[in-house]
């Protein structure tokens, strides 16, 4: 699972460890506060975590925009 973290990062921010990165899920849900903190121990600088989640988000006002994980590759 580390390869498909690192190796979708890099292509995501094209290899830029200083680019913005937001990382989030649900409210109480701790698996994005744990991505933060290994995209952190790949280098990169520029980490949010927002604890509050989707839900969260969208309680606040905020519009919401669907999004979809990059498929894992089994090889």
């Amino acid at each position: 699972m580390s390869h498909y973290l690192e190796t979708n990062l890099e292509e995501l921010t094209d290899g830029d460890r200083s680019k913005y990165i937001v990382v989030f899920c649900v409210s109480d849900c701790w698996m994005s506060w744990n991505a933060s903190q290994r995209i952190a121990g790949l280098g990169y600088t520029k980490i949010y975590w927002y604890p509050l989640g989707v839900d969260g988000w969208e309680e606040a006002g905020h519009s919401l925009e669907p999004v979809e994980p990059v498929p894992l590759k089994i090889e």
